[in-house]
């Protein structure tokens, strides 16, 4: 085993503070945006329909304090809009070219990739970002991985770092367009036989139109599979809030959930996690977790495979 140096050790450091960061406000701003569409649905039960929850120009009628609570919290979402493409453009230009994993890395996702992911599959990774994923599952016998992201800067970077990496590609679009994976109709229909993201639908999933965002992003992916083909999703959401996302009209999917540990995680009871990590979790007929199942890890990630169903 390689032992980091201190400036590594250094860098692991800040990464963690940097992720643990991001995830705080990642999963704010979702449950922020689900509280508003609850109270919004309520107030149109009641015929206040006039209330405004977003501030594009409706018409106002709000208890005291809200709309400071509001604006603040607006101004925390334009400071880390994970959406935008100029966002993550500055943010890998700060970054200087320096790797970073959202989640988990590719060491504790791998039994999980060999399992549903043969190696001779052509694999799309949406929203690859600066991670060592696709570098490492070069290393782990992988021979075809597509690399996109919506930031031009991060992909100008891997084009020319990963330039002796002949099994990874990465496609930099003309500077009017983006690859955006809520439209990727650059590439034809079934064309791979796997599609992985780590983070990306979370991101999009923080946005004013996350519920429309995410539906586009889940049908593209499902058009680029092939029948048969896997989309491994790794993410900080639970079944209740990803499932019907998941199962949205025109897509066919047979599900097989994982739920995985952060990598710091440590059990009541002192060691790792009691449960395998490898044994599947059941769903209700709803497609939530059952009443009686406990996470360890209230911060635990959930890996959603999902098979492409014919029909």
């Amino acid at each position: 085993m390689q032992i980091p140096d201190g400036r590594q050790m250094i860098d692991y450091i800040l990464q963690d503070k940097l992720l643990r960061n991001d995830l705080q406000i990642l999963k704010r701003k979702e449950k922020n945006f689900h509280l508003k569409k609850i109270k919004r649905k309520k107030l149109m039960a009641t015929g206040l329909d006039g209330w405004c929850l977003s501030g594009f120009g409706e018409k106002s009628f709000e208890p005291k304090g809200v709309r400071r609570q509001m604006m603040k919290y607006s101004s925390l979402c334009s400071s880390y809009d994970y959406g935008n493409a100029e966002y993550w453009n500055t943010r890998y230009l700060e970054e200087a070219g320096a790797s970073f994993d959202w989640y988990q890395r590719y060491s504790a996702l791998r039994p999980f990739v060999r399992k549903f992911v043969p190696s001779s599959s052509r694999i799309l990774m949406v929203g690859c970002g600066n991670a060592l994923m696709s570098e490492d599952m070069v290393n782990d016998g992988y021979v075809d991985i597509m690399n996109i992201d919506i930031s031009s800067v991060v992909i100008d970077i891997l084009i020319k770092s990963r330039a002796h990496i002949p099994q990874l590609k990465c496609i930099l679009l003309s500077n009017d367009m983006q690859m955006d994976v809520r439209n990727m109709s650059f590439f034809l229909d079934e064309t791979f036989d796997s599609v992985i993201d780590k983070g990306t639908l979370d991101s999009l999933m923080c946005g004013t139109d996350d519920p429309f965002s995410a539906s586009q992003m889940i049908y593209e992916v499902n058009r680029l599979l092939k029948p048969g083909g896997i989309f491994m999703l790794i993410t900080y959401g639970d079944p209740s809030v990803r499932i019907h996302h998941l199962n949205q009209p025109g897509c066919c999917w047979k599900i097989t959930l994982y739920i995985i540990p952060r990598p710091d995680f440590k059990s009541a009871v002192g060691g790792s996690s009691l449960r395998s990590v490898m044994e599947p979790v059941p769903l209700t007929e709803n497609g939530l977790l059952p009443p009686e199942y406990v996470l360890e890890d209230p911060e635990s990630h959930y890996i959603y495979f999902c098979k492409k169903m014919e029909g």
